[in-house]
């Protein structure tokens, strides 16, 4: 609780709003009115790289830069000896938003019945660690830069690799399926640490400068 109290504290009102109210409501609404006028397959790799490109990018206005060498100007958490600690709730509280997005948005795609396949329950918590998973990878690497540009061609590395493990999920079928599963949460549990300890140590050194600077 206090990961996403400490969370809060990096994002501003439109942020809340279109991640938390936002994102749901069009993904249910497209998944609505692509059932009635399409047919619900394909549903489900398009929320995919939906949620994947809009996560990633929109990390521009919370923790963009943070791993970059100019560093995060988050200059008034270096003023406390609490700073870093806030911050580490925060990536934390970050990546826990994330994943229960990426679970919501996925179930969605299983009411929506956006994929007629033998997987069922497992392979659309295989459709959630896939994005997820992919979402932390696009972190930890995007971080590294405050450059939009760069940081869009790696959104799409991310997207076309979220693209081969979507379908790999869907296709392996019972009971390899949550094998795979598996996988996929080691793999998304190893990137959402390594983002976070990556953050922290890089932001860690501009912290240092800053307390050094306050001593002279």
């Amino acid at each position: 609780m206090r990961r996403v109290k400490a969370y809060f504290l990096f994002t501003g009102w439109r942020y809340k709003l279109g991640i938390f109210l936002g994102l749901p409501t069009v993904v249910l609404t497209g998944g609505l009115l692509w059932r009635r006028f399409l047919a619900p397959q394909g549903y489900g790799i398009f929320v995919t790289l939906l949620v994947i490109f809009i996560e990633v990018l929109t990390d521009q206005g919370v923790f963009a830069g943070i791993q970059s060498h100019s560093g995060y100007k988050l200059d008034y958490l270096k003023t406390s000896p609490a700073g870093p600690k806030v911050l580490r709730q925060g990536l934390a509280g970050d990546l826990v938003r994330r994943m229960l997005t990426a679970l919501l948005c996925a179930g969605i795609c299983g009411i929506v019945d956006a994929e007629k396949a033998v997987g069922g329950w497992a392979g659309y918590l295989g459709m959630a660690l896939v994005i997820y998973g992919m979402e932390a990878l696009g972190l930890l690497i995007s971080r590294f830069t405050r450059s939009a540009v760069l940081r869009i061609w790696i959104i799409y590395g991310c997207m076309l690799l979220g693209v081969l493990l979507y379908f790999l999920v869907w296709l392996i079928g019972q009971p390899a399926i949550l094998i795979m599963d598996g996988i996929l949460a080691l793999g998304a549990a190893a990137a959402s640490i390594a983002a976070v300890r990556t953050a922290m140590k890089k932001w860690l050194q501009t912290y240092l400068d800053g307390q050094e600077a306050l001593v002279q």
